[in-house]
């Protein structure tokens, strides 16, 4: 979930990847926090303020989806 608004093209980058992470069988915490740190590496110096991708956090049942537990 968001905790204020989004901008949509950080939003998509970053839920593109956190999805792409649950389907490695981690954790749903650890697959945001994954990627936001790949988020982050890979954005330009105005996009990387905090407003653009801290908003997202995990809540709820932490069990990956997939695989491992």
């Amino acid at each position: 979930m968001s905790l204020w608004q989004a901008e949509d093209g950080a939003t998509r980058t970053l839920m593109v990847d956190f999805y792409k992470q649950l389907k490695t069988g981690i954790r749903k915490d650890d697959a945001l926090q994954q990627a936001k740190l790949t988020y982050l590496k890979n954005c330009d110096a105005l996009r990387s303020s905090p407003y653009f991708w801290a908003g997202f956090i995990a809540s709820g049942n932490m069990v990956p989806l997939f695989g491992r537990q």
